[in-house]
């Protein structure tokens, strides 16, 4: 009996050890220097300061599409929930925005950042889609567009960080107030 128990003690553990989300940090990507490029030439346009890129809001942003792709949002669960599958609390972020706090605080959770940091998604089917398409679609979105921006309720924010990642149809973009 205690070694059926191990047995299973042993497979339930390399399971779950498997379902666990990648968390080290990697360069970025010729897309996601593309895409960094294409937000600040926007920013640039409307007359505000580029953001420098940040390795810790890289990090985050890396860890989050890796979960994302690996266990996609359901339900009223939407792209800034994270799931139950790695070092971080899960989150169920829905439309309400009752839970944002959870996406927040993500940056401090997984890295030495030790601020809030607020996140942009976008999602597609092509996985190796032109990442211009998630900057066009944030630019048509009036919530997206605004972070990106400082407008409306982000008009007093300044950005100070940015963090970003593309990886199996999925791009995000961490924003912060400090450096």
């Amino acid at each position: 009996m205690k070694l059926y128990a191990v047995i299973l003690f042993l497979f339930v553990f390399i399971c779950v050890a498997k379902a666990q989300v990648d968390t080290t940090l990697r360069p970025m990507s010729e897309r996601e220097t593309e895409l960094y490029q294409m937000l600040m030439q926007y920013r640039v346009q409307k007359k505000l300061d580029s953001i420098p890129i940040s390795l810790q809001l890289c990090k985050v942003a890396q860890i989050h599409v890796r979960d994302l792709s690996a266990h996609p949002p359901t339900g009223r669960c939407n792209m800034h929930s994270w799931s139950s599958y790695g070092p971080w609390k899960a989150n169920c972020y829905t439309p309400d925005h009752r839970n944002a706090a959870g996406m927040w605080s993500k940056p401090s959770e997984l890295t030495s950042y030790k601020d809030v940091a607020y996140e942009i998604a976008y999602w597609s089917s092509d996985t190796l889609f032109y990442v211009g398409d998630a900057v066009a679609s944030w630019k048509g979105s009036a919530g997206h567009n605004n972070v990106i921006l400082n407008l409306g309720v982000w008009k007093t924010h300044s950005w100070k960080a940015i963090g970003l990642a593309v990886e199996n149809g999925y791009a995000v973009v961490w924003f912060g107030e400090t450096e």
